[in-house]
């Protein structure tokens, strides 16, 4: 988000173009930081990231890269 500087969600991008997973951190619906995983063009219900995606959004907040 811009206007706070805070990291709300990133996408990441498959070597193709298409979106292949959406990182999204803890708000008012969801309690915990989420993973939505994209099955063809579609997202998936969302899931408790793995250890790699973790840091991978511990990262993404240190670096405030948000999208």
């Amino acid at each position: 988000n811009k206007s706070d500087g805070k990291f709300h969600s990133r996408r990441k991008f498959g070597s193709s173009g298409h979106a292949v997973k959406d990182y999204d951190v803890s708000d008012n619906h969801k309690q915990y930081e989420h993973v939505h995983d994209f099955e063809s063009t579609n997202r998936c219900k969302d899931r408790r990231p793995t250890k790699q995606e973790q840091r991978e959004i511990d990262k993404a907040k240190k670096k405030r890269r948000f999208w």
